[in-house]
């Protein structure tokens, strides 16, 4: 709920994860009435039949019980956490079961050299590739990271119509690296932007990520004028709502569904406004969103929630983090 409400505030109508727990994770949904594709990530240390496997289990059961439900609001994908925490046979038998269902797959790639290079070195080929060869991409997928890929990978990518969520602000705290987002783009992969939760990036600020997605193809390739506002702009929109399978969000249009943030032009940092778009990506950030908009139903306005005790909420984290401290404190 907390992670919600600073999304919320942020300008985030829509989050793509994955975790466990995941029941609880549906309630704070429901209750704040955000939207969501969430996946229960799978890891697998020995070779078994993947229904043996009680993450797969608790995933088949988010999927019956959630998926689609809160007048679609709530998607369940499938999730595999990467290649280096799963055996190759749970992965195999993961492609055969999602191809051709109705889910997306959401799976953690070549994040650093080290993964990178060490299933080149087991296998003979970089993860995309065995992803691609254990037919995974013969469903919709997300691939978070994609730090070091290589050129092959990108072109399975674009051919397989795979996204890529560029998360900058983790990759440069983790010393990751740079995702190559110029050259995926003139591949014609499609890029959304992620944050990478606040456990390996501090903050779910959607607009910081946009500046950073926007600098960092300028700074790696010394070309100022490699990329440009709106194919930052894309990722954070229509892009994003393309991997999550939304096609009737992300643009305004007769029949869409309502998922709007206002954005005040007002504020010192937003003048002069003669380009919206170049200070929407270069100039704003999270003090300048005023309202989110969800479905039509206003859940964030003027630093106030309409679905979320902020008050309540913060001090049940803050009593929840006290404990678990103290008992950590305690041996």
């Amino acid at each position: 709920m907390l992670s919600i409400a600073e999304m919320l505030s942020c300008g985030t109508t829509s989050f793509t994860d994955m975790y466990f727990l995941g029941d609880g994770v549906m309630k704070a949904v429901i209750d704040s009435k955000a939207k969501t594709n969430f996946g229960r990530s799978i890891v697998s240390f020995v070779d078994e039949d993947i229904t043996a496997n009680d993450r797969f289990q608790e995933g088949i059961y988010l999927a019956e019980k959630y998926h689609n439900t809160q007048n679609g609001k709530i998607k369940i994908d499938m999730s595999l956490h990467a290649e280096y925490t799963n055996r190759l046979s749970i992965i195999e038998q993961f492609g055969e079961f999602t191809s051709g269902k109705d889910y997306i797959n959401h799976i953690h790639l070549s994040e650093t050299k080290a993964e990178h290079e060490s299933c080149k070195a087991k296998y003979g080929k970089t993860p995309a590739k065995l992803f691609y060869d254990a037919k995974v991409f013969n469903s919709p997928t997300i691939l978070a990271h994609c730090v070091w890929v290589e050129d092959e990978d990108m072109d399975i990518f674009a051919e397989n119509g795979v996204t890529v969520a560029h998360c900058p602000a983790s990759n440069l705290k983790l010393g990751s690296g740079v995702c190559n987002t110029y050259k995926m783009l003139n591949k014609g992969v499609n890029i959304g932007i992620g944050t990478d939760s606040a456990a390996s990036n501090n903050g779910l600020d959607i607009m910081r990520e946009m500046y950073l997605a926007a600098l960092l193809p300028k700074g790696v390739n010394n070309q100022a004028d490699i990329i440009t506002p709106q194919d930052v702009y894309k990722m954070a929109t229509v892009n994003g709502y393309k991997a999550q399978g939304r096609n009737d969000c992300g643009v305004i249009k007769v029949g869409n569904k309502a998922d709007l943030i206002v954005i005040d032009m007002t504020t010192p940092n937003m003048y002069p406004d003669f380009d919206i778009l170049n200070n929407i990506v270069y100039s704003a950030n999270k003090s300048n969103v005023v309202l989110t908009m969800v479905d039509g139903e206003i859940l964030y306005k003027n630093g106030e929630f309409t679905t979320i005790d902020v008050e309540k909420m913060g001090y049940e984290v803050s009593r929840l983090v006290r404990e678990v401290v103290n008992e950590v404190n305690a041996g």
